[in-house]
């Protein structure tokens, strides 16, 4: 292949005409698929936890992420919303693009960053289970364990803030369009609210997702140490320093957890580092159709990470597996009543 056909496939794969089509697969299609079955997965992972109770901080954490999930995936779906051609043709005299990003991108963000900080408390909190087996119950109480959920989703949610505060809804021009449309108009001073919000969001975001990491690396690998300690060990230090059975559990699923949320949040920590060091790699930048194209694999993988859970649950979780085929045993026994009687009263 010549270099001049090989520029020529770049383009292509960078052109208006590629990012319409990845834009059709990934956010309409695929996006719209993986968002509504998360939806449904979540809300009956909240179920499930909600009728288990919350005896222990696992389930407090769990719950929380599952709500985290939900509204993410809620507002990725309302961002798809906007890529479908009947919506663009309704939204002829406004900037789409502007409400696209503030009731759709922006709150899914915000959310995918709440589940991420959980993530980082859960697997805080199984470390030290592992270490300080004996210590974990009077360190992590349930209490506790519900003001760090409530500390979380406030600070996501003011770190998210700014940006409604530095906007306003008003008429813009367009010069290369001629035409004024109804779009999202920064206020006076917003340089200022809109660097900070954004260095909030982006370090926290980074922070977050390296504590994952190295806090599972060393899970895993305390973990292990414990389990060749526990072969060789007398039985009297075997009780005074060993991990239980529904501890190892339960640190698994944490680790299975916090594994795909890796594998599905590093494309976007890469991507949040690019456009930090190449400012046309943005939405109006020079790339932008590159730009559209990447993170239209990055909201997938992180629609999958939001939407999996469960079956990790179903796996590892006896206690979950159970309250699961009660309700859906349930449900299934309520439909049958409900048809039955209907059959009685047609008869």
């Amino acid at each position: 292949m010549s270099t001049e056909d090989a520029e020529s496939s770049n383009n292509q794969v960078t052109s208006s005409k590629g990012h319409e089509i990845f834009v059709t697969i990934n956010f309409i299609c695929l996006g719209g698929i993986t968002s509504v079955f998360g939806i449904v997965t979540n809300i009956i992972n909240m179920i499930v936890f909600y009728r288990q109770g919350f005896r222990s901080t696992t389930n407090i954490s769990f719950f929380a992420m599952s709500v985290s999930d939900l509204c993410s995936l809620v507002f990725q779906l309302v961002f798809n919303i906007y890529f479908q051609p009947l919506c663009k043709d309704i939204c002829m005299v406004v900037a789409y693009l502007d409400f696209q990003i503030l009731t759709g991108g922006i709150p899914h963000a915000i959310f995918a960053r709440i589940t991420c900080f959980i993530t980082v408390y859960v697997t805080a909190e199984r470390y030290l289970c592992v270490v300080f087996p004996l210590h974990i119950k009077q360190m992590i109480t349930r209490k506790r364990t519900a003001v760090a959920m409530i500390f979380i989703y406030c600070f996501a949610l003011l770190c998210g803030l700014p940006v409604y505060v530095i906007n306003q809804v008003g008429l813009k021009f367009y010069p290369g369009a001629n035409i004024s449309l109804l779009a999202i108009v920064p206020l006076q001073g917003h340089e200022v609210l809109n660097a900070t919000e954004y260095f909030m969001h982006t370090v926290s975001g980074l922070v977050s997702f390296l504590a994952v990491v190295v806090l599972t690396s060393f899970l895993m690998i305390t973990l292990n140490k414990k389990s060749k300690w526990r072969k060789t060990a007398n039985a009297l230090e075997e009780k005074s320093g060993a991990i239980s059975t529904k501890d190892r559990k339960a640190i698994m699923i944490v680790v299975l957890v916090a594994s795909v949320l890796i594998i599905c949040y590093t494309p976007a920590t890469i991507l949040t580092i690019i456009m930090g060091l190449e400012p046309e790699f943005s939405m109006t930048g020079k790339y932008n159709n590159l730009y559209f194209i990447s993170w239209s694999f990055v909201f997938l993988l992180e629609n999958i990470n939001a939407s999996v859970n469960i079956f990790l649950y179903l796996k590892m979780n006896t206690k979950f597996r159970r309250e699961f085929q009660v309700l859906f045993c349930s449900c299934i026994r309520g439909n049958q009543g409900n048809t039955a009687m209907y059959i009685k009263y047609e008869q």
